[in-house]
């Protein structure tokens, strides 16, 4: 009888199967994550566009209005002063209306507690966005920003926010998990961490409109 032996090294994978292998696995990670991660990045994009056009809308206002805010002006000359003053975000947003092209601009895509108005005629359930009351014209101080705000684990309520010294402002989870986005005066936007939202609210606010 012959005596056939086999070679472990027959039945092994080659060098280039191998590649082939590991690359094919890393095309069908990339490929899970993309699909994973694509509603997300396109919902949070979407919601640094809406806070563009919010800024470019108070602007527009503020050149009309000798450099200020409606949060500056007296509802008698068409501002939103005494709206401010009862903390009435809403009614701040709503003075602006005529820089608006759509009432959708208004509702961030990942706030499902907020749905768009029916032209103009804005309440809290419309907008997903705080106003800081204390904002002046032609600065590059903050102006407003995701409204999903927290102060010792319970979500700020609708009204007029006095910013406090003693507690840190946090995001409250479920909108954009724990980070959220501001808009400035000069029309930026910016992306902020919990640490960081708490560092630039003590610094450039004292009261904010939560709608």
């Amino acid at each position: 009888m012959r005596v056939v032996y086999s070679n472990p090294k027959d039945h092994g994978l080659t060098m280039l199967e191998a590649l082939v292998v590991v690359f094919s696995l890393f095309i069908l990670v990339i490929t899970l994550l993309a699909s994973v991660s694509a509603p997300r990045l396109r919902t949070a994009l979407g919601c640094v566009s809406q806070l563009k056009q919010t800024g470019q809308a108070f602007q527009a206002w503020e050149a009309d209005h000798r450099g200020q805010f409606p949060m500056a002006v007296s509802v008698t000359n068409g501002g939103a002063m005494e709206l401010a003053l009862r903390g009435d975000a809403a009614g701040v947003f709503q003075v602006l209306s005529n820089e608006f092209k759509s009432p959708k601009i208004l509702v961030c895509p990942a706030d499902k507690a907020s749905r768009s108005a029916a032209g103009f005629r804005l309440a809290g359930t419309n907008v997903s966005y705080f106003v800081n009351a204390d904002s002046p014209g032609s600065n590059h101080s903050l102006l407003a920003g995701d409204a999903n705000l927290s102060i010792g684990g319970a979500r700020v309520p609708a009204g007029r926010l006095e910013v406090p010294s003693n507690q840190a402002v946090l995001w409250f989870p479920g909108r954009h998990k724990w980070y959220g986005n501001v808009g400035l005066t000069d029309g930026s936007v910016t992306g902020l961490g919990n640490s960081d939202l708490t560092r630039s609210l003590r610094s450039g606010a004292s009261c904010l409109l939560i709608p």
